[in-house]
């Protein structure tokens, strides 16, 4: 569930039949202001996205996994596909991304569709204070 002031917070509904002040597992400030939606994955991964135009991800135990800027003034429609980790997401102009937190899979359609190298900028962009990675046969 999620809380006025952006705050996200897990609930074990065992728990909330017996005792409502010890039903809350964990809670973190999400975002800034309120949160327009949460979906779930089946393996528990949490999406929220604000009106700002962030999406978040995030584990089970509150870890943030990923944080999407988007290009929307109102938020984002996102949901996770059935029975996956995949989540797709409302980019602005009509366009749906995908993110997954599979880093094979990741790296699979990074090396189809790169046909170069990273340039210099891109690698400070993306990889900052990393070793820029390279893909060569």
């Amino acid at each position: 569930m999620t809380k006025d002031t952006g705050r996200l917070a897990v609930i074990d509904l065992a728990r909330l039949e017996i005792n409502q002040a010890d039903a809350e597992v964990w809670t973190k400030a999400a975002h800034t202001g309120s949160v327009m939606q949460v979906v779930t994955s089946a393996s528990g991964l949490i999406a929220t996205a604000d009106f700002a135009g962030t999406v978040r991800v995030w584990s089970q135990d509150g870890t943030l996994v990923a944080d999407l800027p988007v290009n929307l003034e109102s938020g984002s429609a996102l949901a996770f596909a059935p029975g996956t980790d995949t989540l797709y997401f409302e980019d602005g102009d009509g366009v749906i991304r995908r993110f997954t937190p599979d880093t094979d899979q990741l790296t699979a359609l990074a090396r189809s569709l790169l046909t170069r190298e990273f340039t210099h900028d891109e690698c400070a962009r993306y990889f900052p204070g990393e070793k820029c990675p390279t893909f060569a046969e």
